[in-house]
Parts: C-alpha cells; structure tokens; sequence
C-alpha cells in the first residue's frame, strides 16, 4: 500500500512539474532514468552520459519538430 501511495505522489510531481515549467523538466526528470538503463548504476559514467543522453534527445526532437512543422508554414 504505502509503496502505491509513493509511486502516486512520484506521478503527481512529475505531472506537476511538467504543466508548470514544460517539456524540458520532464526530459531533465527522465534522462537519468534512461541512462541508468543503457549504462548501469556506476556514476562516473552515468552522470556525463546523461548530460550527453539529454542534449542528443533534445536536439533530435527538435530537428523533428522543425522538419514536421515546415511543411505547415507558409512563407511570405
């Protein structure tokens, strides 16, 4: 039961962060998970590769945004 209720209030903060400040916090809170993930638990290599895991997604969502959306744009 109690670990539900932690596992709600995580959810609810992280819902409450992203309205408040945007997508960026949520791929800040989300990073870290991933590279946990494709790396290991070892924070020398986690912590850099993160920062790296961070920028690359950015970009990448980015650049596809604006690939998507040029199409939709008419320039005068």
């Amino acid at each position: 039961m109690i670990r539900l209720l932690i596992s709600f209030v995580a959810v609810a903060l992280a819902s409450v962060s992203t309205a408040v400040a945007g997508v960026m916090v949520f791929l800040a809170l989300i990073t870290p998970h991933i590279a946990k993930i494709i790396i290991g638990r070892n924070h020398i290599y986690t912590i850099p590769f993160s920062a790296l895991l961070g920028a690359f997604i950015l970009l990448l969502f980015d650049t596809i945004g604006r690939v998507i959306f040029r199409a939709n744009r008419n320039t005068c």
